[in-house]
């Protein structure tokens, strides 16, 4: 993922709100509800809620709340609830209110009676991850319907806020050279620009970088074989995701290592050495080159600071193959005029959630119809594109968690449904 800076002015923004009523009623149930831990009552953050058999479903929010649209002709009878540290959670849809349904996860206690006995040195045990990979993932192409979602504050102002629902070529897990193909089905903006803004902060890449971020299919700076090397790893513990044990595996730069590179955790399921999912940052003590590597485009006399800079990925088990489900990134950075002694701060989150997914009707878009490493996602997208398409939702809310807007699109966020219309 990289970041560019254009020197330019702004005069402002005009954008009309217009909507029109949306039908989600007569073809949805809608649940909410808000998911906590049941021994001490905190919040369940990212939790997967899944309609069981199935690939709809949503995660919870930073509150720990939900909401899952059902659609009438659904013949599941349940819902799955699954967290990284917890035991899952099955639930009969008809026990489910519309509203104020309160969940509570008991955390995974591990039995040492069912933990297996992998290699002592982590490096081992993640390259076993690596060669299982054939047989954890897909190996044949899908298609993926997603929510993308990017927003960027200056201080404590936004300055534009982008939404997309996205079609998607998922390429295999096992064949290198075939790679993500992404459409933008339906995208909109809000920008709001001031005359005194005299730097912009745009991200390159928007929904292509998202992809990318799927280390399992574009291992990159983190997993390519050849980068390993670089790393320092080590075996941090064990938890339980998906009723699964999984183990903790850290890695960090090594310090003789000058180009800054990344330190996080990935979690590895312990039976089948699957990949969950990672989180990782920057390396706080090489940050300070950061921007040498992430900026690609700035004007002269500008001092670029990454101050931040987060990435969170995690896959979800379906037909007995894992694949991506949720990619979030969140950056902060300050600009500097060497003249001047003020600094300007921006605070970016981009994140993306896989909604729908088809393994049967595939299509391999052209090239020239898709998204790619150099696109300026704001600069691609209307403001308030398509209103009709939007319904009652036209405003944009900055601070609204994806999970929110995903409730919004509702049937449109299925694959065969978007493509029918």
């Amino acid at each position: 993922m990289r970041f560019y800076y254009k020197f330019l002015l702004v005069l402002g923004f005009l954008g009309s709100v217009t909507s029109s009523a949306q039908q989600d009623s007569l073809l949805f149930y809608q649940v909410e509800g808000k998911i906590i831990d049941s021994k001490i009552g905190k919040p369940v953050v990212y939790a997967d809620v899944i309609i069981f058999g199935t690939n709809i479903g949503t995660i919870t929010n930073i509150e720990g709340k939900f909401t899952l649209k059902i659609p009438l002709n659904e013949t599941a009878e349940s819902v799955v609830i699954s967290s990284i540290g917890y035991n899952n959670k099955v639930i009969g849809i008809s026990q489910l209110k519309t509203t104020n349904n309160l969940i509570k996860l008991d955390p995974a206690s591990l039995d040492l009676a069912e933990i297996y006995i992998r290699p002592q040195d982590a490096r081992e045990l993640l390259i076993s991850a690596l060669n299982n990979i054939r047989n954890n993932y897909r190996t044949e192409p899908s298609m993926v319907t997603a929510f993308y979602r990017e927003s960027i504050r200056r201080r404590r102002k936004y300055v534009a806020v982008a939404e997309a629902v996205l079609d998607a070529y998922k390429a295999s897990y096992t064949k290198p050279l075939d790679r993500d193909r992404i459409k933008i089905l339906k995208a909109r903006k809000s920008t709001d620009f001031q005359k005194k803004d005299t730097l912009a902060l745009k991200l390159v890449g928007g929904p292509f970088s998202m992809f990318q971020l799927d280390f399992v299919k574009s291992p990159g700076e983190i997993l390519e074989r050849e980068v390993l090397q670089y790393y320092k790893y080590e075996f941090s513990g064990q938890v339980v995701f998906d009723n699964k044990l999984a183990y903790m595996i850290s890695f960090v730069q090594r310090p003789d290592i000058e180009v800054p590179l990344f330190e996080g955790k990935y979690y590895i399921d312990a039976e089948t050495l699957a990949f969950l999912g990672a989180e990782y940052r920057i390396n706080e003590e090489r940050k300070d080159r950061a921007s040498e590597f992430m900026v690609r485009q700035k004007p002269p006399g500008v001092e670029v600071d990454i101050e931040k800079a987060y990435y969170n990925v995690n896959y979800r088990y379906s037909s007995g193959k894992w694949h991506l489900s949720y990619v979030r990134t969140e950056l902060a950075l300050s600009m500097k005029w060497k003249k001047m002694h003020f600094r300007s701060r921006y605070y970016l989150v981009a994140e993306m959630a896989i909604t729908d997914m088809d393994t049967v009707n595939i299509t391999r878009f052209k090239n020239q119809n898709t998204v790619n490493n150099r696109d300026v996602f704001v600069e691609q997208v209307g403001n308030f594109e398509d209103p009709g398409f939007w319904g009652d939702y036209n405003i944009i809310y900055p601070e609204e968690p994806i999970q929110s807007a995903i409730k919004r699109m509702g049937r449109k966020l299925r694959r065969k449904t978007i493509n029918a219309g």
